[in-house]
């Protein structure tokens, strides 16, 4: 059992530092990047972890998570599109 947790806990840590250098990269201009990476996850790994490694907020990612796209978001995605 103590064997599985930890085969776990590696494989949560590598998925972690393969995710860093892109969240770094931005320079947290675009926090919600962030939230969509740990939303599209968190299947995989740990969300405590996330949170944990990359220095986000839980109750920002709730927030985030249950709020309407902005107008910006919304014009983005229809140009995008």
């Amino acid at each position: 059992m103590l064997r599985r947790k930890y085969r776990q806990l590696q494989q949560e840590w590598t998925s972690l530092q393969r995710l860093k250098p892109m969240i770094y990269q931005q320079r947290r201009a675009d926090i919600h990047t962030v939230y969509a990476l740990i939303q599209a996850d968190q299947a995989e790994l740990s969300i405590q972890a996330m949170y944990h490694q990359l220095h986000v907020s839980t109750s920002a990612y709730y927030a985030w998570r249950g709020c309407a796209p902005s107008q910006r978001a919304m014009a983005n995605t229809m140009l995008a599109g």
